[in-house]
């Protein structure tokens, strides 16, 4: 019985050092990057006040903002702090056991969450991304380009303006080459949705309807809809141009589906006349003759740009890498610019292969939720004409 009793004592212990750890860390984080200047500021406001306000003031203020009150380095202990008269604020001696055993719950599950979408993810398209900058150098050659173009003064060591920022916007290439990754390799099986009422769909031309009932639970495979002929043109092939355009003076922009939809549908509508048909090619013939040419770092990949050049724009809709709706990806933004912003910074110096090029085929495996490369050798060099 005392032995029992011993090791309650020892996981109770266990768990709420584990609880402190953990309220330690968050609280910590908060505190950690508050200037030294900040720190003036408040001391030299404390003592502009009188002396019964600043007093007041400074012993509500130095345990909130001045230092964290879990911090070992901190003269005031969170037991001996204004935090302890807030009876809201869990400490593992008024938690029950039941309490702790909760928060360990919903600790992992957040920890949890944010290692599997956070960082899982990431990590596995950025290995899809290697793997289809492997298949199509010219996109490296593009990417390099643009990179070499954005980055060569905000990345500059002898900068001194800390105002000269960029983030993915300012590198459009290099984000397309990652939405065209995600679109072809999605590392996120499927996903679910539960319709909130009837829905009906048409199915056909000779107006047939299906009506799917409230309460019905989706599955969908966002690969099965990004492979789709219907959904994006040349579905299969690897082409960051669709989502892009080069346009003289300005460089890579963003491609607007709608306005490039509605021009061609103008120009379909003006084709119909037989009689303007032929002065309508001669024309074309000429906006081609005069056509923006994106800058290329080198000519041998001049062929297989003028036809990735003539990819039609990416509807957005049929889009499903980040999922759609309320319940989308909160991450994706970051995950965005962080992915955009490695690739720029690794092709600009670097060149990426395969290791293994002879008879390698792509081998995907699953890991819960996420789909992996398997056994995937990447090949790093800098690049001949870096300077």
């Amino acid at each position: 019985d005392d032995e029992d009793e011993e090791e309650e004592e020892e996981e109770e212990e266990e768990e709420n050092n584990m609880i402190t750890m953990m309220l330690r860390s968050v609280i910590e984080e908060q505190y950690r990057h508050e200037s030294k200047e900040k720190k003036q500021q408040q001391q030299q406001q404390h003592h502009s006040l009188n002396s019964t306000n600043a007093s007041s003031f400074h012993n509500t203020t130095t345990s909130s903002s001045g230092s964290c009150p879990f911090s070992s380095s901190s003269s005031t202990s969170f037991q001996e702090s204004n935090f302890r008269n807030n009876s809201n604020i869990p400490t593992t001696t008024n938690m029950s056991k039941s309490d702790r055993a909760q928060i360990i719950e919903n600790v992992s599950h957040i920890l949890h969450t944010l290692l599997v979408a956070g960082y899982e993810t990431t990590a596995v398209s950025l290995s899809y991304t290697m793997y289809c900058l492997s298949k199509h150098p010219r996109c490296q050659d593009r990417a390099c380009e643009e990179a070499k173009r954005v980055l060569s003064t905000s990345l500059d060591n002898t900068n001194t303006n800390t105002n000269n920022k960029f983030d993915e916007d300012a590198l459009p290439y290099c984000k397309a080459i990652i939405l065209e990754s995600l679109r072809i390799h999605v590392p996120i099986i499927f996903t679910t949705r539960v319709s909130a009422k009837n829905l009906t769909f048409d199915t056909d031309d000779d107006g047939g309807k299906v009506t799917i009932p409230k309460d019905t639970r989706f599955i969908l495979n966002p690969t099965i809809i990004h492979l789709e002929e219907r959904n994006f043109d040349r579905a299969e092939e690897f082409l960051p141009e669709r989502w892009v355009r080069w346009e003289n003076g300005k460089g890579w922009v963003d491609r607007d589906f709608e306005e490039e939809e509605m021009m061609m549908n103008a120009n379909l509508a003006e084709d119909d006349n037989i009689a303007s048909s032929a002065a309508a090619d001669d024309v074309d013939d000429d906006d081609a003759a005069t056509s923006p040419s994106p800058p290329s770092l080198s000519e041998k990949y001049t062929a297989e740009n003028k036809q990735a050049d003539t990819i039609s724009a990416a509807n957005p809709q049929s889009f499903f890498a980040f999922s759609d709706g309320a319940r989308n990806c909160i991450g994706r933004r970051l995950a965005i610019m962080e992915s955009t912003i490695f690739i720029a910074v690794l092709l600009r110096d670097m060149c990426v292969d395969l290791a293994e090029k002879e008879g390698y085929e792509l081998v995907k495996e699953r890991r819960f939720v996420i789909v992996a490369p398997k056994n995937l050798h990447i090949a790093f060099w800098k690049r001949d004409d870096c300077e």
